[in-house]
């Protein structure tokens, strides 16, 4: 009787914890592996002095969760660098 039990018990914990880590697990969409990319070489081109093309890729990366902030700051560099 108590193997009865103990089974049921197992799959739901098995279940539980897949839940859970699926919870906590930062799942990136492609598009946001795009927009990263976008501000990394926005970033090269802005380091080798081609403004426009940075800020080409740099206004696309101002929608990426994790450069946002710095994105518009290099962008707002170009744009310095360009007098405008």
């Amino acid at each position: 009787m108590a193997r009865s039990i103990f089974k049921p018990l197992s799959e739901f914990l098995k279940t539980s914890r897949k839940e859970w880590e699926s919870l906590f697990t930062a799942k990136i969409s492609e598009e946001e592996l795009v927009r990263d990319k976008q501000y990394e070489i926005g970033v090269k081109y802005l380091e080798i002095g081609r403004y426009e093309d940075a800020i080409a890729h740099l206004k696309k990366a101002t929608t990426s969760k994790s450069h946002k902030k710095d994105a518009y700051y290099f962008l707002a560099e170009c744009y310095r660098q360009l007098n405008m």
